[in-house]
């Protein structure tokens, strides 16, 4: 049986942000295969997920919680995903940390030299198509989940008026490992080679 792959179209669609409460974010493309004058669709979806335990207010000193936070592939095929974490207010950011295990913990800014395994940063400096955003450089299985990007947050609030509410902004994004072809993308950085491919034709 013969099976011509026909990639037509590259959709990303984010339709939302993961705030510091709940949500999900979800972004797909679809592929095309013909089969005897018919076609399958195969779907390039992601959730992100988290375990959350918010503490029951913020108060002066260390506000220390739980907050998991990773992507599943709710799609039929495999897929390369990214993240973007921000703060909703810019002078916490500045005293809020984070860390992969709980043990340590780092500054927003050197947090990205520290990540969990499989995790890249790359900074707008570096790469101004591709950058502001953590990378998972493994492909996602369909069913499957990344390493969590981080599993704590604390926020150090030096005196009872400086305490304030705020938000953890993150949501996600993800592109097939296939290039235009319908060949995997390969090299030292694949995930790299298909965010900027797509990234290019957008």
């Amino acid at each position: 049986m013969r099976i011509i792959a026909e990639h037509r179209k590259w959709l990303l669609t984010v339709f939302g942000a993961l705030f510091l409460l709940t949500g999900t974010v979800s972004a797909y493309m679809t592929y095309r295969q013909s089969v005897h004058n018919g076609f399958t669709v195969g779907g390039n979806t992601i959730a992100v997920t988290e375990d959350y335990a918010p503490p029951e207010e913020m108060k002066a000193g260390e506000n220390r919680y739980r907050k998991v936070v990773q992507v599943r592939n709710t799609g039929t095929v495999p897929c390369y995903v990214r993240m973007f974490v921000g703060f909703s207010d810019g002078d916490v950011e500045d005293c809020s940390q984070l860390s992969a295990d709980g043990n340590l913990y780092y500054p927003i800014m050197e947090y990205t030299d520290h990540l969990p395994k499989g995790w890249v940063y790359t900074s707008r400096e570096e790469d101004p198509l591709n950058g502001g955003y953590y990378y998972y450089t493994e492909a996602v299985e369909p069913g499957q989940n990344t390493v969590p990007l981080f599993a704590m947050v604390s926020t150090r609030f030096k005196k009872a008026e400086d305490v304030r509410d705020y938000e953890i902004f993150i949501y996600g994004e993800s592109v097939q490992v296939l290039d235009l072809d319908g060949v995997p993308f390969t090299g030292a950085e694949p995930w790299r080679q298909a965010w900027t491919q797509f990234l290019e034709r957008r």
